[in-house]
């Protein structure tokens, strides 16, 4: 379980650093892009925290990887439109 708390704690310092870049963002993206990329973080780390106390963790770390790759995609986009630099 140990693992699985870790993972837990990394979503969770990942939405802590999303939230205030999305914050930043133009209110032309703000509300469509920063959103669903807002959405996306706390989607998997309520996901990541269901896993963590689930029987059968399959289809919910499954899930959660799906959020990680569309967040990966909408991640890659606002840095492509210069909403937000990555370092």
């Amino acid at each position: 379980m140990f693992y699985t708390l870790a993972i837990v704690a990394r979503a969770y310092d990942f939405v802590l650093w999303l939230l205030p870049k999305v914050d930043h963002f133009p209110r032309t993206h703000r509300f469509t892009v920063g959103e669903r990329l807002t959405a996306n973080g706390l989607d998997l780390l309520t996901t990541l925290v269901e896993a963590a106390y689930a029987r059968d963790k399959t289809e919910l770390l499954q899930q959660a990887n799906r959020k990680i790759d569309s967040t990966r995609y909408l991640l890659r986009l606002a840095k492509d439109l210069r909403l937000m630099s990555v370092v």
